[in-house]
């Protein structure tokens, strides 16, 4: 029998940022999506569900906080995990981020070993 990839969505506008966690994640064995902005991001989800998801704050057309909101709205994808990974560090932030439902939170720049196991813990409690 073989394990099945877990999915993970990367929601961000700076492509490069973007295809960077992208490589990453797929050396891990990951399969990864990406959107760069909100509106798209739905728009996948709606038709292929992840299993987590990589959620920037700052993007054109839908802002991370009004996404995490639809998803965390929408009973096919509520349970999908949305983690947080913005440069904007604020408490006010950390606080927008979970009153949108997000799960969890990292401040860019990111050291890779914490978002790493960020993602783990996540995937492992919604296994």
């Amino acid at each position: 029998m073989t394990e099945t990839k877990k999915k993970i969505m990367i929601v961000e506008d700076e492509f490069f940022l973007a295809e960077t966690i992208k490589t990453r994640l797929e050396f891990l064995g990951f399969k990864v999506e990406t959107a760069e902005n909100g509106e798209l991001a739905l728009e996948a989800l709606r038709k292929s569900p992840v299993d987590l998801i990589l959620m920037d704050i700052m993007m054109p057309v839908m802002d991370g906080f009004e996404t995490t909101r639809q998803i965390k709205s929408d009973p096919a994808l509520k349970n999908i995990p949305v983690i947080f990974v913005t440069a904007r560090a604020q408490t006010s932030d950390r606080e927008k981020g979970k009153l949108a439902g997000g799960d969890d939170y990292i401040s860019k720049p990111f050291e890779w070993d914490k978002l790493t196991q960020i993602i783990h813990q996540w995937l492992t409690k919604s296994s």
